[in-house]
């Protein structure tokens, strides 16, 4: 969970809601624009807190979602990770940026989650 003020981001795999912490009321929900990889794939992974950061002055969300990418032509389906890169204030997405894995993250026998986020840079 991070907190931002009075509001409390709370993270699963496949979204993050924005609750007011006097209310306990969900304002907003951030969602991947691809399919959540735990849903299509069987895969397990540990949903993590997003980022705080400050870009250009505003507090800014940075969350990494592990999603399924379909294949086109000769490729197979593969996974990646999205990250959403939202307002602190307003739960508003303001870009997303999508990064194919390495072969590796194809392997469901291995244990996948979204990269650590310390180390991406905001500045």
């Amino acid at each position: 969970m991070t907190l931002h003020g009075g509001t409390a981001y709370a993270a699963a795999f496949d979204h993050v809601q924005a609750v007011d912490s006097a209310t306990g009321d969900v304002t907003a929900t951030i969602e991947p624009e691809g399919t959540a990889a735990a849903e299509d794939t069987g895969v397990t992974h540990d949903a993590g807190p997003p980022a705080l950061v400050t870009t250009g002055g505003k507090p800014t969300l940075v969350t990494p979602f592990l999603v399924r990418q379909a294949g086109t032509g000769t490729q197979a389906d593969h996974q990646a990770v999205e990250i959403a890169v939202s307002d602190a204030d307003t739960a508003k997405v303001l870009w997303r940026l999508t990064l194919r894995l390495p072969e590796w993250g194809d392997d469901h026998a291995c244990r996948s989650r979204p990269p650590p986020l310390a180390a991406l840079r905001a500045g």
